[in-house]
């Protein structure tokens, strides 16, 4: 969500030799962060203009917008992206709400909470992917489900990094997409799925003193069904007329 926006082409060439499907989240910021990094809304928009006529032709290839956080993006920079995101038929990523101090700390100095000023700026729909979403008002879950905006919860970095757990299970309650995945290298200790799907089971399990919430074939959904949904692609089950995306788990040992 950083530095990715320069490196767009070796990680094509990466998943051009993987022979796997990949969405590049292109980020950028444009307030509050290193200065080194930062663009106008011109030279992003100028920069997706440029990887899609590079890369558009690229098998199991999309290139879409990634705004790092609500808080390093201006509404300019927020609803310019965005609008390239609908004008080009694509998802638009971004985090939000992930650490308690800076959610507070975003309240305070723009009055509205990330979900909030998201409305405001007109960027919340079903095309919309937030990561994190930990910290949430009654308000923004209401914001959330009334506009169809999809979640994904990275359970491995939210607890390395300290930032608390998103009220997943009141989420799925109110008919909120939620996901679960990793988060990058930077905060999560490992890319397995399997253990992000786990310990999210296992978290909400310990908080809610319920072992009934979360079930094995639960979590499995939301690593497949739920993200295959939100991300538009062909995938997610086994079933005539889908990809054939498959992997094979041997179950017969202990850790899994």
């Amino acid at each position: 969500c950083n530095f990715n926006k320069y490196h767009v082409a070796e990680l094509v060439e990466a998943n051009a030799r993987a022979g796997t499907k990949i969405i590049i989240a292109v980020g950028g910021q444009d307030r509050n962060y290193d200065p080194r990094i930062l663009d106008t809304p011109e030279e992003a928009v100028k920069r997706m203009d440029e990887y899609t006529a590079d890369f558009a032709d690229r098998e199991r290839t999309w290139i879409i917008p990634g705004p790092d956080q609500v808080f390093s993006n201006s509404a300019e920079m927020i609803k310019a992206l965005n609008e390239w995101a609908r004008a080009h038929g694509t998802l638009f990523h971004m985090h939000s709400s992930e650490e308690p101090d800076t959610t507070a700390w975003f309240y305070q100095q723009y009055l509205y909470s990330p979900v909030g000023y998201l409305q405001q700026a007109g960027v919340l729909d079903d095309m919309t992917i937030l990561a994190h979403q930990v910290n949430n008002t009654p308000v923004d879950l209401a914001i959330l489900k009334e506009t169809g905006t999809n979640i994904v919860h990275n359970p491995l970095a939210n607890t390395i990094l300290g930032s608390g757990m998103p009220p997943v299970i009141e989420m799925l309650k109110m008919g909120i997409p939620v996901a679960i995945s990793t988060d990058g290298s930077g905060s999560a200790d490992n890319q397995n799925m399997l253990s992000a799907a786990r310990l999210a089971s296992q978290y909400q399990k310990a908080y809610h003193k319920d072992a009934r919430l979360l079930t094995a074939q639960q979590v499995l959904e939301m690593v497949t069904v739920v993200p295959a949904k939100m991300l538009r692609l062909n995938t997610g089950i086994l079933s005539a007329g889908k990809d054939a995306d498959l992997i094979l788990i041997e179950i017969g040992r202990a850790h899994v």
